[in-house]
């Protein structure tokens, strides 16, 4: 966990620690973004920006999902939505990294969410409804573009 600057904390909290019961807040712990072994690497770098923008107009902390590290957003097609019922996002992202790989990184760190495939090799999704929101994360592999895996991430507010 980030501390004030120079201090390091005392330990470093899992995601149960930080959301008892398996729920998961709209807020992602920076502990989620990156892979057990790997070095703390800043989230801009984690979550490749395209040439022409400063940042994403969705975040993970927006959408309450974590991004799979190194995912590309498809901006022109994500959004979100906000009216009197609540807010809604979807998010398109994309990435070379092996499907099963994808897959993996998110059964880690979505507990709670019930898991539903009927081909583990080329299409899973994740879903969670509540009171108050319904996410889901869809992940296949592109047909059109081989060893490319899309992730379609959504959450709803109400």
């Amino acid at each position: 966990m980030e501390g004030i600057e120079g201090e390091e904390s005392e330990e470093e909290l899992s995601a149960e620690e930080l959301c008892p019961e398996g729920e998961i807040s709209t807020e992602v712990a920076e502990s989620e973004l990156i892979d057990e072994g790997e070095e703390d690497v800043p989230e801009e770098e984690l979550v490749q920006k395209n040439s022409d923008q400063i940042e994403y107009k969705i975040s993970q902390n927006d959408v309450g999902i974590p991004f799979f590290p190194g995912s590309i957003m498809d901006e022109e097609n994500s959004m979100d939505v906000e009216d009197e019922a609540g807010k809604d996002f979807i998010v398109y992202l994309s990435t070379e990294t092996d499907f099963k790989k994808v897959v993996e990184w998110y059964k880690k760190r979505l507990s709670g969410f019930e898991f539903q495939s009927e081909d583990e090799e080329t299409l899973v999704t994740f879903i969670r409804e509540e009171s108050n929101y319904s996410k889901s994360v869809v992940i296949f592999s592109d047909q059109d573009n081989p060893g490319k895996v899309i992730l379609i991430l959504e959450a709803s507010y109400f």
